[in-house]
């Protein structure tokens, strides 16, 4: 029990630093891409899969990198949330609480948190392509609704874990039947 303790504080730790970190990464790379202050990019850190020449001809106004970093913030909240439940967890974990019905609702709730992001994601696209080629003129405007394998993927993850937390919740029911049992 030890070793769990260890490695779920650790885990625990790792995950609230990327919950801080997370959202100013965020709001950072969409305030800096393609200026002089852009070091996440230029140095390879990030690739960016968004061609901005391909989506209009205009530089990135001051509105639309704001549009962009709301935009991008809002669709942060989904791995936030799962980031929050993860906390939670592994705080359990860390306490010795390893089958117990809260962490079968994490489970749960973790994955709903993946069908979330999928959608999140979707949307976020379209809204990236609408934001980026907004000044384009008239007939020039992009609406770009994409599903690619990976949000496949990720929808079958979701699936999987859900399976999980029901399946816990199972078992932890029937443990609980068994210990009123004499």
């Amino acid at each position: 029990m030890d070793k769990i303790t260890k490695l779920s504080r650790l885990a625990r730790r790792v995950f609230q630093f990327i919950l801080v970190v997370l959202p100013l990464f965020v709001a950072y790379f969409w305030l800096t891409v393609e200026t002089s202050y852009d070091i996440l990019t230029r140095s390879g850190l990030i690739n960016l899969s968004l061609n901005f020449d391909s989506l209009g001809d205009a530089p990135i106004t001051v509105g639309m990198r704001l549009s962009l970093t709301l935009i991008s913030l809002a669709v942060t909240a989904v791995p936030v949330y799962a980031l929050v439940k993860l906390v939670r967890l592994f705080r359990n974990y860390e306490q010795g609480d390893v089958f117990s019905l809260e962490n079968a609702l994490i489970y749960r709730q973790l994955a709903l948190s993946l069908f979330y992001w999928v959608i999140a994601s979707v949307i976020y696209g379209a809204m990236i392509s609408l934001i980026v080629t907004f000044d384009a003129p008239a007939g020039q405007h992009q609406l770009t609704l994409s599903f690619d394998d990976g949000q496949l993927l990720t929808l079958m993850l979701g699936l999987i874990t859900l399976l999980i937390s029901w399946v816990m919740k199972e078992a932890y029911r029937l443990s609980d039947d068994n210990k009123y049992t004499i």
